[in-house]
């Protein structure tokens, strides 16, 4: 009757390990499931970050020749209107 009894308990607490390995094993394999999709939405992420750090270079390469254009301009402005002042102030009409 004792032996019946442990024998009994000993397979419960067997079923019960059982259980819970087969729990673990369900929850190892969702939280990789997890990890995986994390690991695609970070590819993702970093793709869209390079993709808008090029684009911002290019944008900021194009402001740069804007800029240098308008200065060479503005210097030609300059030395023209130099000139013209010089060339009036002493040769007046």
């Amino acid at each position: 009757m004792i032996l019946r009894e442990r024998k009994s308990q000993y397979e419960q607490k067997i079923n019960e390990y059982q259980k819970n390995l087969e729990l673990s094993i369900i929850q190892n394999q969702n939280i990789q499931s997890e990890l995986a999709d994390l690991q695609q939405e970070k590819e993702s992420n970093e793709n869209t970050l390079n993709e808008i750090i090029n684009s911002l270079k290019e944008d900021f390469e194009k402001q740069i020749q804007i800029l240098k254009t308008q200065n060479i301009e503005s210097q030609e402005h300059r030395s023209y209107f130099s000139f013209f002042l010089f060339f009036t102030y002493f040769f007046p009409y």
